[in-house]
């Protein structure tokens, strides 16, 4: 008899073959996700940095996505913990995956996923995260949404230099030498920490 709980673990084995999910984190995850025993966040500091920016087989839409899954039958907890994970291995690359492997038409769709990010750097991932989003579907962001999320930070640009630190892929998209760009900061923050350094340092200055 298949139970929700096996077939739960089907949907998440499939789910972490197809992000490539390394053995030390495939590890991880199963002490990290194992709702018989207390959350223990500690754990995702030993998570492996890797970038989780892939395209995804259209079929594992329908049989493989773990989040989509969880988030189907309300099981919140568990899905929280599955987003907390992704984005301690994944950081700046993890977007796709939060929005169950749909690159969001606005960032705002990726908000209910971010609220699940807890503790003393959340605010880092969350920066991370969505700069990472607007670098990597730059043809689909709109400009006045992506002009905001740069405003954000020259409120505050330590913020953004605490960001990169959560930015796990700094090469795959080659440089951007556009400096008149709106997306400028977004693309200092994920792709080049030395100009994001210039950059805020111009908006404390301002």
């Amino acid at each position: 008899m298949i139970t929700a709980d096996t077939k739960g673990e089907a949907v998440r084995e499939k789910f972490f073959k197809a992000i490539s999910l390394s053995k030390a984190n495939r590890e991880l995850a199963e002490r990290y996700l194992d709702m018989d025993l207390p959350e223990d966040e500690g754990l995702l500091s030993q998570a492996e940095h890797q970038s989780l920016e892939l395209t995804m087989p259209r079929y594992l839409w329908e049989d493989g996505d773990y989040p989509g899954w969880l988030r189907k039958r309300k099981r919140t907890e568990e899905l929280g913990r599955c987003m907390r994970f992704l984005a301690a291995v994944g950081g700046s690359t993890a977007g796709a995956l939060l929005n169950d492997f749909k690159p969001p038409a606005r960032l705002l769709e990726l908000e209910e996923s971010l609220v699940f990010l807890t503790g003393a750097h959340a605010e880092e991932q969350k920066t991370a995260i969505r700069a990472g989003m607007c670098v990597q579907f730059l043809h689909r962001r709109k400009p006045e949404e992506v002009k905001a999320f740069c405003q954000s930070g020259a409120e505050d640009p330590d913020l953004f230099l605490r960001a990169a630190a959560y930015c796990y892929d700094l090469t795959r998209f080659g440089k951007v030498s556009n400096k008149g760009c709106s997306f400028w900061p977004c693309i200092c923050i994920t792709r080049s920490p030395g100009r994001l350094r210039r950059l805020c340092r111009s908006w404390r200055r301002a």
